[in-house]
């Protein structure tokens, strides 16, 4: 007979994630066939009749491969019919709605548009007006009497295959809804009685005009002006009239466009003013009185005046101004402001008056003699000058206050004698005088008989210094304009002047001077003067020289220089001067403990000598050699300085300006250890010991020495001895037991390498840890250590050595009564499907097959060691139903969870319902009370995935056990 099989699924037409449950049915299978379920070619699902996949995709193909295990069969194994699955994606529906508009004015249509996405061929819509239901079963919502803000929402329920989020609801939209408003304009001018040419602003002020109104203008009903708030005009008319008409631009608004009210304008004819004014006179002298008067053309009832003297405001709001203080050049205006209706020109300004004022002028004369004194009987002329006299001055002269002479500028007199006076009154005929008349001074004559003349001489000095220039003055007596010869050691020389000089002049040299007086009376002319006889000193020179207490020296000595004068006087005085610059005192000496390198230092010094030359005199400069002072210092450094005890460390001095030969003095805790030597060496340290070495240089200009060094502190480890000791996880195992032996090392440093080694041959890696699944009994498990750390001893070093027990794993052997599985004896059970523990009644040594499947049995032995069962297939001798219950009954099935079941019992009670799955697993427990007889009641078990259950109840001693299969 041939063996075959077919299989069917729940769907094959599905969503995705929808799962799907393909039954095999063998043909000639045997009692228990076994299955291999393919998908897309591929080994799938356990050996079972069923195979359930909720992550099919689009195109999977399931097939099954039946082995069965009746007798004389052919075509074994089976390959069953080829299921191709439709597996449609699964689409979010969603929807969206949009207005016509979102910003409304009251009483405005809008219309809502929901627009579906994966709604299917009818969607239905649910609109909704601030959470309640409105319209209809429309894709469109039409609303004219919408109130502000109030949201709008749209509920689709789609029809979509595989469809999530159905019903879906869309967006909010709330629409702003203004209220409407009206429209209005008023104007208003700068003026409406106004003078012809006046410019005139009228301005509109718009009333829910929006954000851009619009303006047409009208004069006398035309349209005029541009799209403006403000219309202007300065050619308006008597009589014209303006209006505005503005065109609103806001939302909402009614009564546009609005007409605002009309302005009637008066308009007044023009008239010039102006204004001219007149002095009563405009050439004067000075301190005349000028009033100026104002006449006014058009300047109204009143008009102001405001007078102007050189452009700066004078006098009063009147129509004249006066003024005794004018000066020549000044001028004089005014303005007129009008207060005539409808003026122009006004402020008017006048004519400018430009004012002559002659200065008042005071007359003087003054006369002079052409000799006085005189000899007796010398003609005198006496001449007058006159200042301020006009053109033709005239002339009285007095003689001792009496008139003479005659109406001229000159007088003359050959018989005046000693104390007459002489003076004149000139009349002067210039205008703008203080005075007609001005009085000369007064002449007083003084007539001598036979003067003597004499002549004195004066030099500048008489003792000088060689080569100095002395100057001679003569002082002559009675010498009129006299002439003068002077004479050195009686021999001409100088010219005809009162002063003779001489820059050469030598000791005992003698300078006279003799003087011819000019005067007709004179007697003793000339007139030899007094003799002056000359003491002149030699000239001697000034110098100075200085010298240092050093030339080479180290930065920071004092430095001492000291100056020599020659011819320096008794009280010289001194400038040193440090690169050119002043410093020290007035001394002969000056000290520095801060010289530079090589910068000069020079003294100027200032004789008091006489005579001499060459002062202020500069001394030699003397630079000197400045070397900078160097600091030593010493630093030390050890071999190492974290040493094991033993060890021999060497310090190593490097000096800093040590000098060629510097000297060590090395310390140890302060005493003092080593020899004269830039190294020390010492293999007994202590921890904690400290070193350090004083350095004494024998540079030039060192500082800071002797020098002390860094110290240097020791860490001296003592020597430590290296261990290993290993831990199992066990020592008394199963065969097959993973056994994990662990290191822990004693001074093994920071990276200890490990050898481990099983019966004593080398295993495992370098790591703390070895394991072996493959121990068997007997087996001696050790480690060799190599410690890292530092002053360590014993490395490398053994661990003690681990001896292992190893238990062999027990093998069940099933034995099977139909249904029934006993396991072989063992402490402990755990029985399996499909390599699945069962969990319901699964631990006993015996156990009741509740589904057909590959059976195997766990048992641990009294060593806690365990092992598996070979696999049995095992075919349940099918669904029984006792007598006991006359009719048991489960419809729909397949089902999606909710079912009825209907049971007829002769005996009533309460029953537990167990829902088992597959792999006897109970999931469901379910408590229910019925009547002897007919009972039906609802099931609901759709908290279960899809897949086959197995239904048991027990009522008294009555059994039932039955398949449910949850498909949809």
């Amino acid at each position: 007979m041939a063996a075959s099989v077919s299989i069917a699924p729940t769907a094959t037409n599905v969503c995705a994630g929808t799962n799907v449950t393909f039954t095999a049915t063998p043909t000639n299978g045997g009692a228990a066939p076994s299955y291999q379920w393919k998908l897309n070619g591929g080994n799938v699902g356990t050996n079972s009749a069923t195979y359930s996949n909720n992550a099919l995709a689009n195109g999977n193909t399931v097939t099954c491969v039946m082995t069965s295990n009746a007798d004389c069969v052919t075509g074994n194994p089976a390959t069953s019919n080829t299921i191709t699955m439709t597996v449609n994606p699964s689409v979010a529906a969603s929807v969206n709605i949009a207005p016509t508009a979102t910003n409304i004015c009251a009483g405005t249509n809008v219309t809502f548009t929901a627009t579906p996405t994966n709604g299917g061929t009818t969607p239905s819509y649910q609109w909704k007006l601030n959470g309640v239901n409105v319209g209809t079963n429309s894709p469109t919502y039409s609303n004219n009497a919408l109130t502000n803000l109030v949201p709008v929402t749209c509920v689709m329920t789609s029809n979509a295959a595989c469809v999530t989020g159905s019903p879906a609801t869309s967006n909010s939209v709330a629409i702003v809804v203004n209220p409407s408003v009206a429209a209005s304009v008023s104007i208003a001018p700068t003026a409406t009685n106004v003078c012809a040419g006046t410019n005139v602003t009228f301005t509109a002020t718009p009333t829910n005009g929006g954000a851009a109104p619009s303006y047409q203008w009208k004069l006398n009903g035309n349209n005029v002006g541009t799209n403006s708030s403000t219309y202007s005009n300065n050619t308006l008319a008597n009589g014209n009239t303006v209006s505005c008409v503005m065109t609103s631009n806001a939302a909402c608004v009614t009564g546009s466009p609005a007409t605002s009210n009309t302005i009637t304008m008066t308009v007044n004819p023009s008239v010039a003013a102006s204004v001219s004014i007149a002095p009563t006179a405009t050439n004067v002298c000075a301190g005349t009185n000028v009033t100026f008067t104002a006449t006014p053309i058009n300047g109204g009832a009143a008009p102001n005046y405001q007078w102007k003297l050189n452009g700066n405001n004078v006098g009063t709001n009147s129509s004249t101004y006066s003024n005794n203080t004018l000066a020549n050049g000044n001028l004089v205006s005014c303005v007129m402001t009008s207060n005539a209706a409808c003026v122009t020109g006004s402020p008017a300004t006048s004519n400018t008056i430009n004012m002559t004022v002659n200065t008042n002028l005071t007359p003087t004369v003054a006369i002079s003699a052409n000799a006085n004194p005189i000899c007796p009987g010398t003609n005198v002329t006496f001449t007058a000058t006159p200042s301020n006299g006009g053109t033709t001055p005239s002339y009285q002269w007095k003689l001792n206050g009496n008139n003479v002479g005659t109406n001229s500028a000159t007088y003359s007199n050959a018989a005046l004698a000693t104390g007459n006076t002489v003076s004149c009154v000139m009349t002067s005929n210039a205008s703008c005088l203080t005075s007609s008349t001005a009085t000369s001074n007064v002449i007083t004559m003084q007539v001598t008989a036979n003067p003597p003349a004499s002549v004195t001489i004066a030099p500048t000095a008489t003792n000088i210094c060689a080569g100095t220039n002395v100057t001679f003055t003569a002082t002559p007596i009675n010498g009129g304009t006299p002439s003068y010869q002077w004479k050195l050691n009686g021999n001409n020389v100088g010219t005809n002047s009162a002063t003779y000089s001489n820059n050469a002049l030598t000791n005992g040299n003698t300078v006279t001077c003799i003087m011819t007086s000019s005067l007709s009376c004179v007697t003793g002319s000339p007139a030899t003067s007094n003799t002056i006889t000359m003491t002149v000193n030699p000239n001697v020179a000034a110098s100075v020289s200085i010298v240092p207490t050093a030339t080479n020296v180290c930065s920071g000595t004092n430095v001492t220089f000291t100056a020599t004068p020659t011819n320096g006087g008794t009280t010289p005085s001194y400038q040193w001067k440090l690169n050119g610059a002043n410093v020290g005192t007035n001394s002969p000496t000056y000290s520095n403990n801060a010289l530079a390198n090589l910068v000069p230092v020079t003294c100027v010094m200032t004789s008091n000598a006489a005579c001499v030359t060459g002062s202020p005199a500069n001394s030699n400069s003397v630079a000197i050699i400045v070397n900078p002072s160097v600091a030593a210092s010493v630093s030390i450094a050890p071999t190492a300085t974290n040493v094991c005890a033993g060890t021999n460390v060497t310090f190593t001095a490097t000096p800093t300006n040590g000098g060629a030969a510097p000297s060590y003095q090395w310390k140890l805790n302060g005493g003092n250890v080593g020899t004269n030597s830039a190294t020390y060496s010492n293999n007994a340290l202590a921890n904690g010991n400290t070193v350090s070495c004083v350095m004494t240089s024998n540079a030039a200009c060192v500082t800071g020495s002797p020098a002390t060094s860094n110290t240097i502190t020791m860490t001296v480890n003592p020597n430590v001895a290296a261990s290993v000791s290993i831990v199992p996880t066990a020592t008394n195992v199963c065969s097959g037991t993973n056994v994990t032996f662990t290191a822990t090392p004693t001074n093994g440093g920071t990276t200890p390498s490990y050898q481990w080694k099983l019966n004593g041959v080398n295993v495992g890696t370098n790591i703390a840890t070895y394991s072996n699944n493959a121990l068997a009994n007997g087996n001696t498990v050790s480690c060799v250590m190599t410690s890292n750390a530092a002053c360590v001893t014993g490395s490398p070093a053994t661990s003690n050595t681990i001896n292992m027990t190893v238990n062999p794993n027990p093998v069940p052997i099933i034995s099977q009564t139909v249904n029934n599985l006993n396991s072989s004896a063992a402490a402990s059970y755990q029985w399996n499907l499909n390599g699945n523990p069962i969990a319901l009644n699964g631990t006993s040594q015996q156990y009741t097959a509740l589904v057909n499947g590959n059976y195997s049995v766990t048992v641990v032995d009294a060593n806690g060691c365990s092992g598996t069962s070979a696999v049995l297939n095992v075919t349940v001798s099918g669904i029984f139903q006792p007598v006991q219950f006359q009719k048991i009954e489960i419809f729909p099935n397949p089902n999606n969870g909710l079912m009825k079941m209907v049971i007829e019992t002769p005996k009533g009670g309460e029953i537990t319902l167990q829902i088992i799955d597959i792999l006897g697993k109970l999931v469901s427990e379910k408590i229910v009370n019925i009547n002897q007889g007919r009972n039906e009641f609802a099931l609901d078990l759709s908290e279960l995935s899809q897949n086959i259950y197995f239904i048991k109840t027990k009522l008294n001693d009555l059994n039932y056990q039955g398949k449910i299969i949850i498909a949809e």
